[in-house]
């Protein structure tokens, strides 16, 4: 972990202190981690849901792109005598509206809509598969706080499949 946040430490660093406002066709990419949301009850346990979205600035107020997210539960389940394992992969539109763009904040609101496939994995003990895929969508609010001119961090709120909030690191090109 001290690798991780050293190596981010240089990162930031190197790119130095410039305006980093996001401009009609610039891009964004942005690695996340969700917390919250998909409620797991009993022994089953969840895995923290993981994303990466792609933003392209169409326009000083408007941004649009495509978000992948990932998760995935497991479940004992003792009456059967194995585990339960679901995957989950949403695949998703994502549009924003920006509502603070500046030299170092960047605010936004949005919606998201796509489709979730479900995978269902009963460990070999013939129980059937309940789950199944289908639309998925959801709504946020967000900001940027942005290091450098093309580095930055990302937190969102709001609902999404998997999570109620996620954080993670945004790289502008």
């Amino acid at each position: 972990m001290k690798k991780v946040l050293l190596i981010a430490a240089f990162a930031v660093l190197g790119f130095g202190v410039s305006n980093a406002q996001v401009e009609e066709g610039n891009s964004l990419i942005t690695a996340k981690v969700g917390f919250g949301g998909n409620y797991v009850g009993g022994s089953a346990t969840a895995g923290l849901p993981m994303g990466l979205q792609y933003e392209y600035q169409l326009s000083d107020k408007f941004r649009l792109g495509a978000s992948v997210d990932y998760q995935s539960t497991k479940w004992d389940h003792p009456a059967a005598g194995s585990e339960f394992k679901w995957t989950l992969i949403f695949a998703s539109a994502v549009g924003n509206y920006v509502i603070v763009n500046n030299e170092n904040l960047d605010v936004y609101a949005g919606a998201k809509a796509g489709y979730v496939i479900v995978n269902f994995d009963d460990g070999g003990s013939g129980v059937a598969n309940t789950a199944g895929s289908g639309i998925g969508y959801g709504a946020h609010v967000g900001g940027r706080y942005w290091f450098g001119s093309s580095i930055g961090i990302n937190a969102e709120v709001g609902y999404s499949s998997f999570s109620i909030a996620s954080a993670g690191l945004t790289f502008k090109f």
